[in-house]
């Protein structure tokens, strides 16, 4: 499968520290083994920025166009995913997600699982675009 879309970010702040950004994408997707099973999937994402960038003129240096998303697992057990992104000057950043289910009797009619999240690299956040940042979360996520 494929997905195109506009993609609009934003740090949500206002005055000198508001930082918004626009994209257009594509993504192909590519599936391996059983969907009932254990499977792989790889979809890379190509991006071109849209709009105005003066608040961040040089962030396709850090955050580049391309992303690339692998993802190894089971629907109905654990899944480890990483995703990297690569900048035009040779800057790479990289997340990656284990996630496990977490079942409850009755109590909630949709999946829930355990996340743990790494991140390392540029881009993370719209007003630090350029900093080399790293972070690990622990929580729960409702979709993967």
């Amino acid at each position: 499968g494929y997905q195109v879309g506009v993609r609009h970010e934003s740090n949500g702040q206002t005055g000198l520290t508001s930082r918004s950004m626009n994209t257009i994408y594509f993504r192909p997707g590519f599936s391996f083994g059983s969907l009932d099973g254990w499977n792989l999937i790889l979809a890379p994402r190509l991006s071109v920025y849209v709009a105005d960038l003066s608040n961040n003129p040089d962030i396709e240096d850090y955050r580049g166009n391309v992303e690339i998303l692998a993802a190894l697992g089971r629907n109905d057990g654990p899944g480890l995913s990483l995703i990297g992104r690569f900048g035009k000057t040779g800057n790479i950043s990289f997340q990656t997600d284990l996630t496990i289910p977490i079942e409850f009797d009755h109590m909630f009619d949709f999946a829930t699982y355990l996340m743990v999240q790494y991140w390392e690299g540029y881009g993370e956040s719209l007003l630090d675009y350029n900093k080399k940042s790293s972070s690990i979360r622990v929580g729960f996520s409702l979709i993967r």
